[in-house]
């Protein structure tokens, strides 16, 4: 399976119900990781069902990570407060976990921060993660929040039959134009 196979998911509103897949696993999932598994739902829907996600890697790439456990935690400490346990959901690592705890994927689990420009490296780290872990694929999701309004993210199916020459920023911009 070499064609690129992507979804997107985009919403205006700032609030999204928690994804049902995630109401038996953790319910505190804030609004980024909620979008990267509602994409990743889309996906996982397009692709056969002989995708083995214990060996499937996820990278998730956005601007800001988990921003919601990251002020509870800021609010915490400026109040003196405890905030048992946002610090394991607080950083952008949060956005590759959850998403990986709710659809059971084993493979490595991986954010960064960064833009659309930076799509390419990622790519190039993905591919690379690949080689090195043995895995056979990886879902690769870009999170925005524009203009504080909603959220989108878009997913991508990777395996070792896509190349660099596949997928370039060029396209991936194509794909970040199209809608679900």
């Amino acid at each position: 399976m070499s064609d690129l196979i992507y979804a997107n998911f985009k919403t205006d509103s700032n609030h999204i119900e928690l994804p049902e897949i995630l109401k038996n696993k953790d319910s505190r999932a804030d609004m980024p990781v909620r979008a990267c598994v509602m994409a990743t739902q889309a996906l996982l829907e397009k692709l056969p069902s002989s995708i083995d996600l214990n060996n499937t890697n996820i990278v998730v790439v956005s601007r800001k990570g988990c921003e919601g456990h990251i002020r509870k935690v800021a609010e915490g400490i400026d109040q003196k407060k405890a905030r048992h346990g946002f610090f394991v959901r607080g950083g952008p690592q949060t956005l590759a976990t959850y998403t990986a705890l709710a659809f059971g994927i084993h493979g490595a689990a991986f954010s960064a921060i960064g833009d659309e420009s930076s799509i390419e490296e990622i790519f190039s780290m993905v591919s690379h993660m690949m080689n090195i872990n043995e895995s056979e694929a990886s879902i690769l999701i870009y999170l925005t929040h524009p203009d504080k309004k909603g959220y989108q993210a878009k997913s991508i199916f990777l395996n070792r039959a896509i190349s660099a020459e596949d997928f370039s920023n060029k396209q991936f911009k194509l794909i970040s134009k199209e809608s679900v």
